[in-house]
């Protein structure tokens, strides 16, 4: 099964958030100059097609994710990357703005975090020390004052087995017929104590089971998501949560989501064991 991802509309003839707030270039100088609202245009396209288009083709599990970036560089992601042992790495994140909230320093993070996860989980299928290395690389690496919220995941490809580390302000949660459980969080985002050691906890996925990861602002924000999604799911049918596929469940989330104010920069992810 092939799943595609959601994404929000393209900004074709539309100004970039970024240069509306005050980043427009000053009259007067060359023509051969950069044009920044094209700059700007063209570093949004390519944040975008560099999120995951097609989901692997596993067994036993479906995947689908989704970010909505608007009109902004964003400072969130989703990623799935198939790994050489048949395991596949799930990740999303959002990084943790600087007090001035520039979505350019945000994207930055992002990116570097993205980056730093997918270099990490060539080595070790540990969630946690996955976290760890990503934190103490970031960390030492950078000037201070960034940081990201994660949610990392390695999914075996038989036995429905999950590995999970999750930081800051992400969410992590099964959601079954009858309940919907979330994982414990530790409480700092990645790049904050580069020392920090994220713990890894592992499950087994029953099949029809879902795993859900999902972005969020702060701890107020993860506290609504997670009541949102729980009372989301608990007025569907049994038999329904049953058949629900990976990408019906994203739909959901969606639905979800549209009721926040941070909507406009959120990535969800869903694990389905068939």
């Amino acid at each position: 099964m092939v799943t595609r991802i959601y994404t929000e509309p393209g900004v074709a003839q539309q100004e970039p958030a970024i240069l509306r707030r005050g980043h427009k270039s000053s009259p007067g100088l060359s023509d051969r100059r950069p044009d920044p609202l094209r700059m700007a245009d063209q570093a949004i396209q390519r944040r975008r097609h560099q999120l995951p288009a097609f989901a692997p083709l596993l067994e036993e599990f479906e995947i689908a994710g989704w970010s909505s970036h608007r009109d902004e560089l964003a400072g969130n992601f989703h990623d799935w990357l198939p790994l050489a042992d048949g395991s596949v790495l799930v990740a999303l994140g959002k990084a943790v703005e600087s007090a001035t909230g520039d979505p350019i320093d945000a994207a930055l993070v992002a990116q570097s975090i993205w980056t730093s996860i997918r270099s990490h989980a060539m080595h070790t299928d540990n969630a946690g020390t996955i976290a760890s290395l990503v934190s103490k690389t970031w960390g030492s690496g950078s000037i201070g004052g960034a940081a990201a919220s994660v949610a990392i995941g390695i999914v075996a490809p038989t036995g429905g087995r999950i590995r999970v580390a999750v930081a800051g302000h992400c969410l992590a949660i099964r959601v079954r017929a009858a309940t919907c459980e979330t994982l414990p969080t530790h409480k700092f985002p990645v790049g904050t104590q580069p020392a920090t050691h994220y713990p890894c906890q592992q499950f087994e996925l029953r099949p029809r089971e879902r795993f859900v990861l999902f972005t969020a602002i702060n701890a107020t924000a993860a506290m609504t998501i997670e009541n949102l999604i729980e009372r989301h799911f608990s007025n569907v049918s049994a038999e329904s949560h049953r058949k629900m596929t990976a990408t019906e469940t994203l739909k959901h989330l969606r639905s979800a989501a549209e009721k926040m104010d941070d909507a406009a920069s959120t990535s969800g992810l869903v694990v389905r064991r068939r």
